[in-house]
């Protein structure tokens, strides 16, 4: 057993030297060395990948219209199928965007994105404004109006400059009404100043709902919580079928300085490298280099999501979104963030 031990014991010791000195770049030539960086912007022959500014909240897809909707913390953009941007409107703080909707909720009206040439439809009425209105009353009046809008609408807890509470919003008869309620869209199917028999069955917001994409490989969605398949607040939205055609392969990397050692030694566990990157789509190549993390006896770091489209409308759209994440901060600057792919406009 000590036998097998010490060899186990030296293998391991032969591997860390290996890994110290014998630089993974025998394959690294000047051509590589010319590969551009991300932020830079790189194309392949017919495709260009492109860089979108701004912190990305969440990216979703009609499958109907067929276009894209990208909200940043500065604004929100609709991309059409080719993703190309057709309209754009400045973030606002009262700004919000129910889940997997196309509506922007204003604080004087709604934006629906998936118009043509979507403009502000202010509310027709607005009730409740004041807070004082019987709460039986407003509840019976959600209830009626519910039963007849084509759209509803459940906005989030206002903030307390608007009041507190919360507000349901109704398309009704090509009209937006809003009610002011102090009950969440939860509270109301368990409304306790109801009597049992006049008690809301359920309520649920109602409009076409748009679709996330996916990095399969890594189970990662493009809505606000980037969630994983482990963890999904509305399961449904996430029943669709997603598969990766996008290839990321590393062609060499050079290693510069240590990122973390060996506590009380200068001995490297780990190491920032700077990398060369082929990354392959639809028969054909794009090139680029950046840093990363390189631990000891373990492959690169990736901190890449190639997020697509479902199976089943990959085509109506060969755009895809690229999304480099950096928890280290250790890329080459500015090119954390996210990136379309989208074919070149000539």
């Amino acid at each position: 057993m000590d036998l097998i031990l010490k060899l186990v014991a030296g293998a391991a010791i032969l591997a860390i030297v290996i890994e110290l000195t014998l630089p993974f770049n025998l394959f690294r030539n000047k051509r590589q060395e010319a590969f551009p960086f991300l932020k830079n912007g790189i194309s392949s022959a017919t495709f260009e990948i492109y860089p979108l500014r701004g912190i990305i909240h969440a990216i979703t897809y009609d499958t109907r219209a067929r276009y894209f909707i990208v909200s940043r913390n500065t604004d929100i953009l609709k991309l059409d199928h080719d993703g190309q941007i057709v309209f754009q409107i400045q973030r606002q703080p009262s700004f919000e965007i129910p889940t997997f909707s196309p509506y922007i909720i204003a604080s004087n009206g709604i934006y629906d994105l998936s118009q043509t040439s979507p403009t502000l439809a202010p509310f027709a009425r607005s009730i409740n404004d004041d807070r004082m209105t019987d709460p039986m009353y407003v509840h019976e009046t959600i209830k009626k109006h519910y039963d007849i809008a084509s759209v509803v609408l459940f906005s989030k807890e206002l903030s307390f400059a608007e009041g507190r509470g919360y507000c349901v919003y109704f398309y009704v008869n090509n009209e937006w009404i809003r009610i002011y309620t102090e009950k969440s869209r939860s509270e109301l199917n368990y409304a306790d100043f109801f009597p049992e028999e006049k008690k809301a069955t359920s309520y649920f917001s109602r409009y076409q709902r748009l679709v996330p994409l996916k990095d399969e490989k890594e189970k990662v969605y493009s809505d606000h919580q980037r969630e994983g398949d482990w963890y999904r607040v509305n399961p449904d939205d996430y029943r669709m079928k997603y598969s990766r055609s996008v290839e990321l392969k590393a062609l060499s990397y050079k290693r510069e300085n240590a990122f973390s050692t060996i506590a009380f030694t200068d001995i490297p566990l780990s190491w920032i490298a700077h990398a060369y990157y082929k990354l392959s789509y639809q028969q054909e190549t794009f090139y680029f280099q950046e840093k990363t993390i390189k631990p000891i006896l373990r492959p690169l770091q990736q901190y890449y999501h190639m997020l697509e489209l479902p199976v089943d409308y990959k085509h109506q759209s060969s755009v895809w979104f690229l999304v480099l994440d950096d928890p280290f901060n250790v890329t080459e600057s500015d090119s954390k963030g996210t990136y379309i792919v989208r074919k070149k406009a000539y």
